[in-house]
């Protein structure tokens, strides 16, 4: 893993030295890791703007790692950690934001030895701040056949089941002519299915809310998603844009509408991508499957 923040400017760098200091105090840390954009070095000091109407800011966080060894009690020490926040904020006057995550070194690593996205993301890309040399990370290993098909199962029940729920809500909402919940909620059960047929096949997801883009970084692994939504017509590149745009405008913006008609036939899109990302799972699991049947050491 990195040690280095040279990327960094030399306040950013002192803050973090500080920060580190005020954690090893507080809790029995084994190791302090930065990640997120901080570490990537696409961090957001300050972005203002207007979207819809309505005046956003964006900040990016100091995202922490915090491992412990197991017999460090989780709640008392994420308390502790609070506290560090509001103290380094105090005597640094920094004007960043911390995000801790605390979790215990032994799971962090299995974790890791199981290729789970979010973690094996933060191995990749984060910045060790501290160490104490007790323990080492483990690589992450390739996975067999049924290795993989447990996580492929793991990651449809949770994405697909939210992708459902949203689903639901958004056709709830359309019949009480509660539109505009329910265009945002047809957005979200629609990125929901997209990062479904991603993570099956690659257990991996990206950082990504724009439909658009999700459905290029799938259609390699399903071709079939390219007839989620043709924008072939200029009627339907309006239609994916009323979609597409929910994201922001359905939720930020106070004066936002959208004829029902519109949602209607929006809808059976969604049907579709629901449909597609089904058959997108059972297709994997019979791969797997067949890689389990053939394999030697069954």
């Amino acid at each position: 893993m990195k040690t280095s923040l040279g990327h960094l400017p030399q306040r950013k760098a002192e803050e973090l030295e500080i920060l580190t200091k005020y954690i090893r105090r507080a809790v029995p840390a084994q190791m302090v890791i930065l990640f997120g954009s901080y570490a990537r070095g696409n961090w957001v000091e300050l972005d203002e703007r207007f979207d819809y109407g309505v005046h956003t800011t964006f900040q990016s966080d100091y995202d922490i790692l915090v491992l412990v060894e197991h017999g460090v009690e989780p709640y008392g020490a994420a308390r502790k950690l609070d506290r560090v926040e509001d103290v380094f904020a105090r005597n640094t006057r920094s004007d960043t934001p911390v995000s801790f995550i605390l979790e215990h070194i032994q799971t962090f690593n299995k974790y890791l030895a199981e290729g789970r996205y979010f973690w094996t993301d933060i191995a990749e890309e984060g910045i060790m701040l501290y160490d104490n040399g007790k323990f080492t990370l483990d690589t992450p290993c390739e996975l067999n056949a049924q290795e993989f098909k447990g996580q492929v199962q793991e990651y449809f029940e949770e994405w697909n089941g939210r992708g459902e729920t949203f689903y639901k809500y958004a056709a709830l909402a359309h019949s009480n002519k509660d539109h505009k919940f329910s265009i945002f909620n047809f957005h979200q059960a629609c990125e929901s299915f997209l990062h479904t047929i991603r993570l099956i096949h690659t257990l991996k997801k990206p950082r990504i809310h724009d439909l658009e883009k999700l459905v290029k970084s799938c259609k390699v692994h399903t071709p079939e998603i390219l007839a989620f939504f043709p924008t072939d017509t200029e009627e339907s590149k309006r239609l994916f844009k009323i979609l597409n745009d929910a994201y922001i405008a359905a939720r930020y913006d106070p004066k936002y509408t959208i004829a029902p008609a519109d949602i209607d036939r929006i809808r059976p899109h969604v049907e579709l991508l629901r449909q597609i990302t089904r058959n997108a799972y059972d297709k994997k699991i019979a791969e797997l499957d067949a890689l389990i049947d053939s394999s030697p050491t069954k």
